[in-house]
């Protein structure tokens, strides 16, 4: 029986989405390329930075709406990483907007799977699925090139998700292990190599949730090689994080310590502040389990300080999500050409929808609330 599903996941769902391989297209200066790889790259390692150069290349004359569409990507998972989760949802809202404007049918892919990832790290499941749906639907009636391989990876990470956390390890492996075949493959090897570091991790994670401690520790040592090789800060502490559970599952509490008080250094840097706080709370846990009460003392409370202002921002944005006028979910799945059967089915999947907003604020409130 699962005990802890993927808690921390969350943090990096979205890495995958805004990693596209840009183009060489000759309307495009060398100095926008350059600009707009470094600003997807610094998503990790300084994410106020990474939105700084993407509302740059966004306000350029010459940006076309392919750049619009990937600087608006890179803000979005950037205010992911600080966790501005509104303006995360104002950034993939205005790219999608685009990329049907000018039937970008590849960006509509690479934005529906970000907004799945997004949703199930607000634990909206139902909205998940539907985006992974209208994603691979997307896929299937507009195949892309073999050169957007990596598309098809990004939609097995999402699916491999979404089926740990709904059936078992075992199957989510599966996807999993299709995802990084594809990233094996991207024409980007720099950013094929960042995105195999997740998929490692993440499947590390399934195997850490499973008890498979054995499997599941040289995964995210595989990751942690891979976020080095990459210099992904991001991918790297993630991976490490992992790592130190392990060894507290492990009961090698000491050196789960010395690895997360080495970690959060890195993290604290790069503003990771979902790993802040999970980082807090792993390190609160160890304590408490070898009875030293004043140090859980301390990071219990360090936890639960980060953990109001992050439940904060996820509430603020399922209710905006909740809010969101249905006629846009029909359009969407109209757009993929699923039945009018399906659409019916998503209209009155919207109850669920606001019943999670309303146990999303009932749970903030028992975290506040908690000593």
């Amino acid at each position: 029986m699962k005990t802890n599903k993927f808690p921390d996941i969350r943090c990096l769902l979205l890495v995958l989405l805004s990693l596209l391989p840009i183009e060489n297209r000759a309307q495009q200066s060398k100095e926008t390329d350059s600009l707009l790889k470094i600003a997807v790259l610094e998503v990790y390692n300084n994410p106020t930075r990474s939105i700084e150069i993407a509302q740059k290349i966004y306000k350029m004359p010459q940006t076309d709406s392919k750049l619009k569409i990937k600087s608006l990507m890179a803000m979005a998972q950037a205010n992911v990483m600080l966790t501005r989760y509104e303006k995360t949802l104002e950034n993939a809202d205005e790219a999608l907007r685009i990329a049907k404007e000018t039937n970008d049918y590849n960006n509509q892919i690479v934005i529906h799977n970000f907004l799945g990832n997004h949703y199930f790290r607000l634990e909206l499941k139902d909205k998940a699925w539907q985006s992974l749906k209208v994603a691979e639907d997307l896929l299937r009636n507009h195949p892309p090139a073999d050169s957007s391989i990596h598309l098809k990876g990004n939609v097995y990470l999402l699916k491999g998700y979404l089926y740990a956390d709904k059936l078992d390890c075992d199957y989510a492996i599966i996807y999993f292990d299709k995802a990084a075949e594809s990233f094996e493959k991207a024409t980007d090897k720099q950013l094929g190599k960042i995105n195999l570091g997740v998929v490692y991790t993440h499947k590390g994670r399934c195997l850490l949730d499973n008890g498979k401690l054995k499997e599941a520790e040289q995964c995210f040592q595989k990751a942690v090689r891979i976020s080095e090789e990459s210099n992904n800060i991001g991918v790297n502490v993630f991976s490490r994080f992992s790592l130190s559970q392990v060894y507290a599952k492990q009961q090698q509490y000491a050196r789960s310590n010395a690895l997360l008080l080495e970690t959060i250094d890195v993290a604290k840097e790069a503003k990771q502040m979902e790993l802040i706080k999970e980082i807090y709370h792993q390190l609160s846990e160890n304590y408490l389990s070898t009875n030293n009460l004043k140090m859980h003392a301390h990071y219990d409370k360090l936890y639960n300080l980060s953990l109001k202002d992050f439940d904060q921002s996820e509430t603020q944005s399922v209710g905006k999500i909740a809010h969101k006028a249905t006629d846009e979910v029909v359009d969407d799945n109209q757009a993929a050409g699923i039945r009018p059967g399906w659409i019916a089915y998503v209209l009155g999947g919207l109850v669920l929808v606001i019943a999670i907003v309303f146990f999303a604020v009932f749970k903030l409130k028992r975290k506040i609330k908690k000593p």
